[in-house]
């Protein structure tokens, strides 16, 4: 069963706005949600990720560290309907 949730944000993003029903409903079938409280990780650099993730709402940062002995520094932000991976 679709989540209705998921298609409606999905339609939202330039990406996938141009989709047949079915085809969101296919994409939607294969999302998984998550959840993230401030502070926290969704991927690190140099991991291998699987898929991208797509910011819903609130927003974070894309850090990057050569140096574990030096803080992390920001390169980016991401925000509400963008779209980022690490690949």
């Amino acid at each position: 069963m679709t989540d209705v949730f998921i298609v409606h944000q999905l339609q939202r993003l330039p990406l996938f706005a141009r989709l047949s029903a079915a085809q969101l409903d296919q994409v939607a079938n294969i999302v998984q949600m998550g959840q993230y409280q401030a502070g926290q990780y969704v991927f690190t650099q140099g991991q291998p990720t699987v898929g991208a993730q797509v910011f819903i709402s609130g927003r974070g940062a894309l850090l990057s560290s050569n140096n574990q002995a030096a803080p992390p520094a920001t390169i980016g932000t991401g925000e509400q309907g963008q779209i980022i991976n690490e690949g």
